[in-house]
């Protein structure tokens, strides 16, 4: 495999990023950047820079969250229609996994990100293995625990925002220094790479937005769009 193009939009800094067998080649980011024509924009200038042909693409890999809603299904739209178009694999990476990995691939890290209401999506990986399933959980919950300073570095969103509560809580406690708790293209395209090469992304047609809760937006039970019709509803 000679090239990926990796996409991260479920933060509010969206990245892309192309790696080739070397490692990475090029990456580019912007805050609030998690918009179709921004994208397509960033990967039409990032190809650009490089000197290189988004149809030299071989493999594409996603951030499938959590993270925010409409970003991250704003990204994966834009993968698929690219691994359509390049007849490619595609795999989703979860948030977690990529910042454990930035951040220490061989250390078990707890991840918090931040999903509002006083609530974290808490989780336990180390590098791209999920230990712990997560789960949505409020954060005075996961501050009633009697765990103390250990071995598992804290990161993500949740861990940067609640940073004093936590330390004051744990004083001991590692936690991801500011300004590591955004998930990268960058490290999308490692673990992309690698799950391409072991055979994955084949089936990515039903590929879906990893969501730490339903969404707060939902169609009325009795609207028009859940009326019956002679072709039935989705």
């Amino acid at each position: 495999m000679k090239l990926i193009l990796a996409i991260e939009t479920s933060s509010r800094f969206s990245s892309v990023a192309i790696a080739g067998p070397q490692g990475l080649i090029g990456e580019r980011a912007e805050e609030d950047g998690g918009r179709t024509e921004n994208i397509q924009r960033m990967i039409a200038d990032l190809f650009r820079a490089h000197g290189r042909e988004p149809g030299m693409i071989d493999g594409v890999a996603v951030s499938i969250g959590p993270g925010s809603f409409t970003g991250t299904r704003i990204g994966l739209a834009v993968a698929k229609g690219i691994a359509l178009a390049n007849a490619c694999p595609l795999v989703g990476v979860p948030v977690p996994h990529a910042l454990a990995t930035e951040a220490d691939p061989g250390r078990e890290c707890e991840v918090w990100l931040d999903v509002g209401r006083g609530e974290v999506y808490r989780t336990l990986v180390r590098g791209a293995v999920t230990l712990e399933e997560g789960r949505t959980v409020p954060v005075d919950e996961c501050l009633a625990t009697d765990q103390g300073p250990d071995a598992r570095l804290l990161i993500g969103s949740g861990a940067e925002k609640y940073r004093a509560r936590i330390l004051e809580r744990w004083p001991k406690r590692a936690v991801a220094k500011r300004g590591a708790n955004e998930s990268r293209a960058r490290t999308i395209a490692s673990i992309g790479r690698a799950l391409i090469l072991a055979d994955e992304g084949g089936e990515w047609r039903s590929l879906e937005p990893a969501y730490a809760r339903p969404a707060d937006a939902k169609l009325p039970k009795n609207g028009p769009a859940a009326r019956k019709t002679g072709k039935g509803t989705r």
